[in-house]
């Protein structure tokens, strides 16, 4: 069964005109590094610590680099350089001393900090030019200024100059060092460049290698790769590369088992994450063996009490209403399916075989005791979230009145400004989709070749009414056939919603959009 999205996944159409090369050629065989930096306070010249990328958002601060780099030299100006904080123009005065260098790096990083990358730019840029005029072109002193430069440009969504950057400091450090700590790390920061610019296959290629390097140095199951891991099993799912992304999930898995007691948080947060990773491929009876096992090891390590568990019996419930909503992709299961689109999924019009599983509102009932003297933020948010998730399964059971009742004891629970917002602060503010069963015309054949496939997409606008049901559809914008549109339109209105809720009140809600993305043979 082709896999499906529970909540729309908008791909993020992105080209860029960086590459005159191919990869092989710029990216050499992978080279043994020690492991790389990370917990360190700032320093000058520093390159950022790597972190799990967010396409869109600004890098992590500079952190500082490995002990065994060296300082730089006392700076000398460059000739034909506008001035700078804390660099003497060239011809005007002494050459500029270490204490310069420092005041230029300190000024960087607080425009840094600030997010004035404007600002900073051209500070990193000095750094570079400085290291250039006291140690030469391509030198290992040149990496943590070429990296520093190369964060601030990817902030400012210059890609192609951060590419640039990147590509120098690699080619610097294969020549210079192949063994340093800094080759997986600056890898990392140029596969967050080609993220950002939509070069998904350039993004897996560079995060490969820097987990490659990683376990060559370090060990096969060390935890040092886990910051490079990461990011490369984001990009394997933004690429439709899902049997590359479990199989790296499974191995995140190992590593926690060799590394971590199972009585440790981080051995139970591996344990829940290869629970959800379960649920995201329609596995949902091994979905909810994992949610056990984490509540077990929770258990073991705190008493039945520990309201830890409380996420992950709403993880078990989540998976028992999701089942019976989307049917199942575990080769153990036996659902039928009367989806017109024969994707897996059931229509909300169930037979007895695909009741909902009354374990899962006791798993509900069961978390919401737990919290029954929880007090504080933490408590109230959990209660709340709880309550809603309780509210959701008699809604699509179809009790809409205890459920409406449900939403508003969670509503109660919210804060007044929380009440006011209309953002994630307040997830009762907008209608929650909670049954999409996506249209054959929307599932990518994952054995087909890119260059085989058109892709386009469907915008939509519709009004949710207070039974969460979707009304006339409008079609703002689409480049989608008229058959494509309508099979996209046919699936919206099977659809089911959580309705918004207004001063306790369930609501109707105008102006509703949607996008979905088709796909058809070229």
């Amino acid at each position: 069964m082709p896999v499906r999205r529970f909540t729309l996944h908008i791909r993020r159409a992105g080209s860029i005109a960086l590459l005159g090369l191919a990869l092989n050629a710029r990216l050499a065989p992978a080279i043994e590094a020690p492991k790389p930096p990370t917990g360190q306070s700032p320093a000058p010249g520093s390159a950022p610590a790597p972190r799990a990328p967010d396409p869109g958002n600004a890098p992590a601060a500079p952190t500082a680099p490995p002990a065994d780099v060296p300082a730089a030299h006392a700076p000398t100006a460059p000739a034909n350089t506008a001035a700078t904080p804390g660099a003497a123009p060239a011809g005007t005065g002494p050459p500029p001393t270490r204490e310069d260098q420092k005041a230029v790096y300190r000024e960087f990083r607080s425009a840094f900090d600030a997010k004035r990358y404007d600002q900073a730019r051209p500070l990193a840029e000095r750094a570079v030019q400085i290291t250039e005029q006291v140690n030469g072109r391509d030198v290992m002193e040149l990496v943590t200024p070429l990296n520093n430069l190369a964060q601030t440009l990817y902030a400012l969504k210059d890609y192609a100059a951060a590419e640039e950057q990147y590509l120098r400091s690699i080619k610097i450090i294969e020549t210079r060092a192949g063994n340093n700590p800094r080759l997986s790390h600056t890898l990392f920061g140029l596969g967050r460049v080609y993220v950002a610019a939509g070069q998904d296959e350039f993004a897996i290629a560079v995060f490969k290698r820097a987990v490659e390097i990683t376990r060559k140095s370090d060990g096969l199951f060390s935890i040092t790769q886990l910051p490079y891991l990461y990011p490369l099993i984001d990009v394997y799912e933004r690429a439709d590369h899902g049997a590359d992304a479990d199989r790296e999930e499974q191995y995140l898995l190992s590593i926690a088992e060799r590394n971590y007691a199972q009585s440790s948080p981080q051995f139970i947060a591996a344990v829940e994450r290869q629970a959800r990773w379960q649920e995201q491929q329609y596995k949902f009876t091994a979905a909810r063996r994992f949610w056990a096992q984490a509540i077990e090891l929770t258990r073991r390590a705190g008493d039945v009490r520990d309201i830890r568990q409380v996420n992950q019996l709403r993880g078990l419930a989540r998976c028992y209403r999701n089942e019976y909503l989307f049917g199942s992709n575990d080769p153990e299961a036996n659902t039928t399916t009367t989806d017109p689109f024969q994707l897996g999924g059931p229509s909300l019009a169930q037979t007895p075989i695909n009741r909902l599983d009354p374990e899962g509102q006791h798993m509900l009932e069961n978390a919401l005791s737990l919290l029954q003297n929880a007090n504080g933020p933490l408590g109230t948010r959990l209660k709340r979230d709880t309550t809603i998730d309780l509210g959701d399964w008699y809604w699509v059971a179809g009790d809409y009145k205890t459920a409406a009742v449900k939403y508003a004891t969670a509503w109660d629970l919210l804060s007044g400004e929380e009440r006011a917002s209309t953002g994630p602060d307040n997830p009762l503010a907008q209608p929650a989709l909670l049954y999409y069963s996506e249209p054959r015309v929307a599932t990518k054949n994952p054995k087909a070749k890119p260059e085989d496939i058109d892709q386009k997409f469907v915008e939509m606008q519709f009004a949710v009414n207070d039974r969460g049901r979707v009304g006339d559809i409008k079609v703002l914008n689409s480049d989608a056939s008229e058959s494509q549109q309508k099979s996209v339109m046919a699936a919206m209105h099977r659809a089911l919603y959580r309705p918004r809720l207004v001063e306790r009140k369930l609501a109707a809600t105008d102006g509703v959009k949607f996008r979905e993305i088709v796909y058809s043979k070229r």
